[in-house]
């Protein structure tokens, strides 16, 4: 029977073991590939542009008719 050996004889793990590993690029960033800063920095400026002149909120302007001022106009009635 072999005794198995004591946790205080193992050598402590080393605390950078791991950080030099490749980190992926991002599945969710449509600019991540071969797209410099500046392009990213314009796709962020023009969606926050695109939800602050009209006034309403991201989820708003991405999935909801435009309203007010901004709705289409209803075809007049022919009789």
């Amino acid at each position: 029977f072999e005794a198995a050996p004591d946790a205080d004889d193992a050598p402590p793990p080393d605390p950078a073991a791991g950080l030099d590993a490749q980190v992926p690029p991002s599945a969710l960033d449509p600019v991540a590939e071969g797209e410099d800063e500046e392009a990213r920095d314009a796709v962020a400026e023009a969606a926050h542009a695109r939800r602050t002149m009209i006034g309403r909120s991201a989820e708003e302007v991405d999935h909801a008719p435009p309203r007010g001022r901004y709705a289409p106009v209803p075809a007049p009635q022919t009789v």
